[in-house]
């Protein structure tokens, strides 16, 4: 019988003997152990919760926890596997009860163990829990919930529902799987996701209250309810989430997350959009416009092709129209106040009417800053000139604005060099104030 669990030994000894007291000599006899082994066995199993022993008599009395976990370990009933452990310090009391409500206050608690399968732990603010009628615990601190850590305040765990509410979630943070593991010869590696869901409320269901032990496979859990709307921010920009639910915490797919919601940026209109775990593992998206693009700048400009949010920022794929002119880069940094682009193609189409006089000009690869405010873009050449009066090239810094084209720097005209603080450059020609003059010399 050395194979048996004591618990079931004993339980096997009573049914057999049709009896409710354990002799040591006569278990003894029946497990095949010598009295000393026994009395070892029943001091400690008494230490533990499961016998009543009487020494004198050598004598054990079964409790009702040893009936409990038998059946437990059987299948029969469901049992829990919550661990709570207090260990402190400079002679603080481990637990104290309040005569008022009967809540007992435990100290020293470093981390409570609510269930080892769905990877369900609390570690409480201060190493301190209420624990209260029903083996319900009220808690603020960090939990653990599959992947999934919550920063939370004044929660409660329910035992009978096996649930835990969570009125206050300052963040929320995961891990997911790292791209490119091959589950089925690796172990799989975690990272954890660049961005925190902030400020919202919700439920955590651990399993079925029939499964707080977790015997039965129940993949679907652990499951969170977020019941408020919340944010994922992104500097002065933010996502906005409407109340969500996630199953499987612990083992859902990355390639199949997503949250629906609304981006808000003070840049662009809101628009709505799916939040991905992005490639750089941070939350973000990549938003394909329509033919018409989405406007921005109070309407002045517009932006085609792909907007991409992730914790680079907010990034533009594509093209931007402002005014008479064209701007294409693959990576267009957006801000609130400005976007800029360190190589971006840049063409403006010649405009010549009483209110504003423009010339044609263009360069293959410029800097490009626009400044939100103030209606603004500027070009700043690099090794290409800018192209201007077909026959003339710039070098320097442009501005195009509502009120003109000017710039600052030199312009090359066939055998003459002009450098001016201040070019205003018109349909069909330039005025350049304060400016030197050269005359170049072809040899």
């Amino acid at each position: 019988m050395d194979d048996y669990n004591p618990l079931t030994l004993i339980a096997m000894y009573l049914y057999k003997n049709k009896t409710n007291i354990v002799e040591a000599a006569f278990f003894a006899s029946f497990i095949n152990k010598n009295v000393e082994q026994v009395i070892s066995m029943f001091t400690r199993l008494a230490s533990l919760g499961y016998l009543t022993y009487d020494s004198a008599k050598k004598i054990a009395y079964p409790r009702e926890s040893l009936y409990y976990a038998v059946n437990a370990s059987s299948g029969e009933i469901d049992y829990d596997v919550i661990r709570i452990e207090s260990l402190t310090k400079n002679r603080q009391p481990n637990m104290v009860i309040n005569l008022n409500n009967n809540d007992l206050i435990v100290y020293g608690v470093d981390n409570v163990i609510v269930s080892e399968v769905n990877n369900v732990n609390i570690k409480p603010y201060n190493n301190t829990i209420i624990v209260k009628k029903g083996l319900d615990i009220e808690f603020s601190g960090t939990m653990m919930a599959g992947l999934f850590e919550f920063f939370t305040h004044t929660c409660q765990f329910k035992y009978s529902d096996f649930l835990i509410d969570l009125p206050t979630i300052d963040s929320i943070s995961f891990y997911v799987k790292e791209k490119g593991t091959d589950e089925n010869t690796q172990e799989p590696v975690y990272v954890k996701v660049g961005n925190v869901i902030t400020n919202t409320s919700g439920v955590i269901y651990i399993d079925e209250n029939t499964n707080k032990s977790g015997i039965k496979d129940n993949p679907q859990y652990p499951i969170f309810d977020c019941v408020k709307d919340c944010y994922v921010n992104y500097g002065e920009m933010k996502f906005i989430l409407p109340p969500f639910k996630i199953e499987s915490l612990f083992t859902f797919n990355t390639s199949e997350f997503n949250l629906k919601g609304t981006f808000h940026s003070d840049i662009f209109p809101d628009f709505a959009e799916e939040l991905l775990v992005m490639d750089d593992y941070s939350l973000g998206f990549n938003h394909k416009l329509d033919e018409n693009g989405m406007k921005f700048l109070d309407g002045n400009a517009t932006f085609y092709n792909t907007i991409n949010l992730s914790n680079r920022g907010l990034r533009g794929n594509g093209t931007i129209s402002f005014m008479t002119s064209f701007i294409e880069s693959e990576n267009f940094e957006f801000y609130k106040d400005s976007l800029q682009c360190a190589n971006a193609k840049f063409e403006m189409l010649a405009v010549d009417d009483k209110d504003l006089s423009y010339p044609y000009a263009n360069v293959e690869a410029a800097s490009i800053k626009m400044y939100m405010s103030e209606n603004q873009l500027f070009v700043k050449t690099k090794k290409n000139p800018l192209s201007v009066y077909d026959n003339s090239l710039f070098n320097g810094v442009a501005c195009l604005n509502l009120n003109g084209f000017t710039g600052d720097g030199y312009l090359n005209i066939d055998v003459a060099k002009v450098k001016s603080k201040y070019f205003l450059f018109e349909n069909s020609r330039f005025v350049a104030d304060s400016s030197q003059f050269a005359i170049v010399t072809k040899g």
